[in-house]
């Protein structure tokens, strides 16, 4: 799969950080045929045969799935979301704070 093109998705941090990981550790550069910001057009590239590309899981559902397209399951791929949270203003409710103090412990203890 290696040496075929992709469909690469911009302006998507998480896919950009698994898709270079993959590649960093087979030590190959991508061939990159397209570039696209948006999921269904990329399933639409890649369902005209113009090259092939990873995708999460929760992304297409069978019922979603654009037509001409095979999923193969990637066990052992690296992979991270990220969360951006920012408080609006400077009124903090009660459910805000418990939600910060979640956040802090869970990363407290994620380091540990």
């Amino acid at each position: 799969m290696m040496d075929e093109k992709f469909i690469d998705l911009a302006d998507s941090p998480s896919y950009a950080g698994v898709f270079n990981s993959i590649f960093s550790k087979c030590k190959k550069t991508p061939q990159i045929a397209y570039s696209c910001n948006d999921y269904i057009l990329q399933g639409k590239l890649i369902s005209l045969g113009l090259g092939v590309s990873f995708v999460a899981s929760v992304t297409w559902t069978s019922s979603s799935l654009p037509e001409n397209i095979s999923l193969l399951h990637i066990d052992d791929c690296p992979h991270f979301r990220s969360i951006y949270y920012q408080p609006l203003g400077s009124f903090c409710s009660e459910n805000q704070r418990i939600f910060e103090h979640q956040l802090e412990e869970y990363f407290k203890n994620l380091n540990n």
